[in-house]
Formats: C-alpha cells, structure tokens, sequence
C-alpha cells in the first residue's frame, strides 16, 4: 500500500464538486512513485479525515456521500473534537453500509486488501 496527501481525488459521478483533497489516501503498491497532481477516485482504498473544528460536517456528512458515490472501499473519519475514529466501508450509493466506531487508544480494524489494525494511542483530542 502507498500513502498520499495533498493530492486532489477527482470523480466524474460528484455533481457540484468534482474534486476532493482528503487529508491521507491510501492507494495499491503499483502506485509506488507516482507524483500525481490529482487521483482518480476509484483507484483508492482508502481516504482518511480528520474533522475539522472549523467545519466538522465537511468532514462528517458530505464527504460521506462524495466518498461512498465514488466507491471508495473505506472512509476513515479521524474525530478529535470527540476522541473517536469512525471507519466507514461497504459504500452503496450515497452512503455506506457498515461502520465501526472506536475511541482514540483503540485499534482500528481495516479490512482486505489492507488487513491491517490503525493503532490510535497517540491521536489526542483538541
């Protein structure tokens, strides 16, 4: 797996929006090296946020629905306005069918092609 940020993902399917710079994306190794300005949406894994004090439901609602449109396998929201992580995956549609809550300390569980646990003992809250 290759990790990325401040690259914008970009989906044909958002309406309004058609480009999101998610705050960590993770991507199959046959990326390894790409410097790529922009993603296309459905060639990640995983996007991760961490939710803003400014906007949280930036992070919280609308992404949801741009991320589980796209395809996107796994949503992880990174909350420490509350202390919590909150793993979205099997998208359908505008939404995603499963979700996983966990506090900051506790592993996060990241399911196939990743299978992997996130460990959140060093994530605090603002």
């Amino acid at each position: 797996m290759v990790c990325h940020d401040q690259v914008d993902t970009v989906y044909d399917g958002w309406h309004g929006t058609t480009l999101l710079r998610p705050d960590i994306s993770v991507v199959d190794s046959s990326h390894r090296g790409t410097r790529l300005a922009t993603f296309p949406a459905d060639e990640i894994i995983l996007v991760g946020e961490v939710v803003s004090e400014s906007n949280p439901e930036n992070d919280t609602e609308k992404k949801v629905k741009k991320y589980a449109v796209a395809g996107i396998p796994y949503y992880l929201i990174v909350n420490p306005i509350e202390g919590k992580c909150l793993l979205h995956s099997l998208p359908s549609g505008d939404h995603y069918r499963a979700s996983l809550e966990t506090d900051f300390g506790d592993p996060v569980p990241i399911g196939d092609p990743i299978d992997a646990a996130l460990d959140t003992t060093a994530l605090y809250t603002y």
